[in-house]
């Protein structure tokens, strides 16, 4: 229920506090009077959109505040599961700076937007003027007709496997695509794959490959190196190991009178061992060497063909091209397992899909066993309303496509006249006509649903006389189970209320606001009067005021 409503900087109204009771409260005054923007600024608080052309003034921030009730078990779990306080007395707060941006509060507790419509949708139904269009709407007519049959729970485990059942036929058509797609593929990815195995590289085998190139290329500049520095050092009579010999075996002979002379001695022959082992290795390194032209040739070629495959797919060692062959290879097997995976996504669709189509006909059944009681039901309250031949059909078409509301087309038919054809109610029914219906629906909601509150602004449209007096009997029972809140013009239902409320429009430091008023006793039977009749009323009016106002118990 509401408690209280504050309102600041919100287009005609500067500042506005207001407590609210339970029962019905009518709302009444002059036309631009600003009725309809308390309800605007309502919304605000069940997440409707929000902008800076609703300050009044745009150099300050514009505030909408509402203390609601919020016990019961629905809030616990909402304020347990957004880690928020638990209260049974709630304040909602928007705010909505000059620089357009809007921040929302649950008892001072930032919430964002998606929360603030969750919480709100439990706390209060707002209907506009122009809400009788969702009589026509697919998601309305569900709703209604699934609340009043008891398919809520129903409803919603349906809409789970329904949404995991759209996701994996998503994933089945991606699934199918990308294996049309590899298939065209297939023939490409062997192609390159076999190109790289086909030179059966191994890892590191560049790198030798390069360093054999450069002695293969410089083999005969080797050979003559190697070939002279071995016989320097021991291959002529005048050799360099030769004379360190001879120069070691004279050096020998006085080593015996001076320790420097041993010690020249001891480096001699040292000299002369490491130079014996040099010239020993300079000629097994000529042995080792190849001059062969034929076998630089083939190495020569082998490493183009590498260098072409790095360029080709753009790497520069050997590790980088084989891990390019092992992802051709996961690419080609992932190919081979698509018929795998596509069967197992098929066989857990099918089995899901048997899943929905039994709840979908358990709600078709408990859809038309419902039907005709709301037909029923709502032709009764129509003719309670001045339409007394009046029909109302729920027609429920089975479908074999499954939808979000599973496999039903609900449409409303309509006939305000005996021996017409019902025919889709927004081809048929006017203004007046229209806000009966959604009277007479809204009426039936309340009987199943535990919404604390509701609002109405202006349902009474297109209706006058005993049939506004009616209207407000409906409503007045309304309130009996709910908190009921309605904007009217009308005098008859404007006397059903428990509570009266009167806004007017004032100038302010030659600036225009709105203003709201708690009106009761002489007064309010001044404004029905008006309402009756004129800004002066006669003493006719007042007298049918107090009439209208003793009846509305």
């Amino acid at each position: 229920m509401l408690r209280h409503l504050k309102i600041e900087n919100y287009a005609l109204i500067n500042k506005l506090n207001i407590d609210l009771q339970s029962g019905m409260t009518v709302i009444t005054g002059e036309t631009g009077a600003g009725k309809s923007i308390l309800l605007d600024a309502l919304g605000l608080l069940t997440g409707k959109r929000a902008d800076t052309s609703v300050l009044q003034n745009a150099s300050k921030k514009c505030i909408v505040e509402a203390q609601f009730d919020t016990e019961g078990d629905w809030f616990t779990a909402f304020f347990s599961n957004n880690d928020l306080d638990n209260q049974t007395s709630s304040i909602i707060r928007r705010e909505i700076s000059s620089t357009g941006t809007s921040r929302a509060f649950v008892n001072d507790t930032p919430v964002n937007l998606q929360q603030l419509k969750e919480i709100g949708a439990q706390l209060v139904d707002i209907h506009s003027q122009h809400q009788t269009l969702t009589l026509s709407d697919a998601i309305f007519k569900y709703k209604f007709i699934d609340t009043l049959a008891e398919n809520i729970d129903l409803q919603i485990d349906y809409r789970k496997d329904f949404k995991l059942y759209k996701n994996l036929q998503n994933q089945l058509s991606t699934l199918l695509e990308n294996e049309q797609q590899a298939k065209k593929d297939k023939d490409y990815y062997d192609f390159l794959l076999n190109e790289i195995l086909e030179i059966k590289l191994k890892e590191g085998e560049t790198e030798t490959l390069e360093a054999e190139q450069k002695l293969l290329s410089n083999s005969q500049n080797i050979l003559q190196i190697l070939s002279n520095a071995s016989i320097h050092l021991g291959g002529n009579e005048e050799n360099i190991i030769s004379k360190i010999n001879k120069l070691k075996l004279e050096m020998n002979s006085i080593s015996s009178l001076n320790k420097n002379f041993e010690a020249f001695n001891d480096r001699l022959q040292s000299l002369y061992v490491e130079l014996k082992d040099l010239c020993a290795e300079i000629e097994s390194e000529q042995e080792e060497i190849n001059n062969d032209p034929t076998r630089l040739q083939f190495v020569e070629e082998r490493l183009s063909a590498i260098f072409r495959l790095f360029k080709k797919h753009s790497v520069s060692s050997d590790a980088e091209l084989l891990k390019i062959a092992n992802d051709f290879d996961d690419k080609l097997l992932s190919i081979s397992n698509y018929d795998g995976q596509i069967e197992k996504l098929k066989s857990e669709i099918e089995k899901i899909e048997k899943k929905l189509i039994s709840r979908a006909i358990e709600l078709t059944k408990k859809r038309n066993s419902i039907s005709p009681i709301i037909s029923k039901h709502i032709k009764q309250n129509l003719a309670q309303l001045g339409m007394p031949d009046a029909l109302f059909i729920v027609d429920i078409q089975s479908s074999k496509t499954l939808t979000e509301y599973g496999s039903d087309d609900i449409n409303f038919l309509f006939t305000a006249n005996k021996g017409s054809e019902a025919k889709e109610l927004s081809k048929v029914a006017s203004g007046g006509e229209m806000s009966r219906l959604m009277l007479c629906i809204k009426a039936m909601l309340v009987e199943k649903t535990s919404l604390p509150t509701i609002i109405f602004d202006e349902i009474d449209t297109g209706v006058s006389g005993d049939i506004a007096l009616k209207m407000g009997n409906i409503m007045f029972a309304m309130a009996e189970k709910m908190q009921l809140l309605t904007i009217t013009h009308l005098a008859q239902i404007a006397a059903k209320g428990q509570h009266h409320l009167h806004v007017i429009k004032e100038v302010v430091d030659d600036k225009t606001n709105s203003n709201i008023l708690e009106i009761s006793d002489e007064k309010r039977i001044q404004e029905i009067a008006k309402m009756l009749s004129s800004a002066n009323p006669t003493k006719a009016a007042v007298e049918n005021a107090k009439e209208l106002l003793d009846l509305k118990n």
